[in-house]
């Protein structure tokens, strides 16, 4: 069974964002960190997969487009004819190592992954608006004797797609952590 050992996607471009304010958050920032959470890509990039082992390799990235298979042989890579496998991917004949380059992303953006991306900007600009940056816990005291806290967990921006909701939304797209 194929193995990747390492995987190079380069950044952007992005889809077409929904018309909101980026002046606080970029619309670029949402869109990386939506794409770590799921495996679909909306708009064209280059990827590059260096992988080991044989057997049928299927691009974790969807939709993909493998434009280049190369094997190690005698200290460079060179390029390799394989054949395609049962389940829509390459046969690798030998251990490897491979580098395999595709281009990854196509298509409209789902209107799920949409309202994701509205939920995760919204959530991301709503807690920078709070002044709370980053505190777990803090007070205020008026003259009047009133007191007001408020309280947060450390890592509340590592878990902005899940506090957004945005996570629950991108299930049907999400990211299987065994591929990389």
């Amino acid at each position: 069974m194929p193995y990747v050992r390492s995987e190079t996607e380069a950044l952007g471009p992005y889809p077409d964002s929904p018309d909101l304010d980026f002046s606080e958050v970029s619309a670029d920032a949402v869109w990386q960190r939506l794409e770590s959470w799921i495996t679909s890509r909306f708009s064209p990039r280059e990827v590059i997969w260096l992988v080991e082992g044989e057997g049928e390799f299927i691009p974790p990235l969807q939709p993909a487009t493998i434009t280049a298979i190369d094997r190690w042989v005698s200290e460079t890579y060179a390029a390799d004819t394989t054949t395609s496998g049962p389940m829509g991917g390459v046969l690798l004949a030998t251990d490897g190592p491979y580098r395999i380059t595709a281009t990854v992303g196509a298509g409209p953006v789902p209107a799920a992954v949409l309202e994701a991306f509205e939920r995760l900007h919204g959530y991301l600009v709503a807690a920078k608006a709070d002044n709370h940056h980053g505190a777990s816990r803090t007070s205020e005291t008026a003259v009047s004797g009133a007191s007001r806290s408020h309280s947060r967990l450390g890592t509340w921006k590592a878990r902005a797609l899940e506090q957004s909701g945005a996570a629950d939304l991108l299930r049907p797209y999400k990211r299987n952590s065994a591929y990389v």
